[in-house]
């Protein structure tokens, strides 16, 4: 939600999914390796795919990600809608006053 405040909802939906995602589909994964014997060794390998997905997404997220707010989170003025027309005018003025 600090990525980009503005989307924190609609972020939080699409993270949420994708985490709901794999908790739903961990069962199924150590359902399809213990189905045929539930050994020792069956189940080691269920943990260790959940360790291997669990590092590689930690390590995804190191190389590629970044805690900074996103620059698509500001709207552009030019999407903008103005609702306080004087405010704005006044606020261009102060603009080009500056300039």
């Amino acid at each position: 939600m600090d990525l980009a405040p503005n989307f924190a909802g609609t972020l939080m939906g699409i993270t949420n999914c994708v985490a709901t995602l794999a908790g739903v589909l961990a069962p199924f994964q150590a359902g399809y390796v213990l189905n045929q014997q539930p050994s020792l060794a069956n189940w080691r390998t269920v943990f260790l795919t959940a360790a291997g997905l669990l590092a590689l997404g930690n390590t995804v997220f190191c190389v590629l990600g970044s805690t900074s707010r996103q620059p698509w989170n500001e709207p552009t003025p030019e999407r903008c809608l103005v609702i306080d027309a004087d405010a704005e005018v006044k606020r261009r003025a102060r603009q080009q006053a500056v300039l």
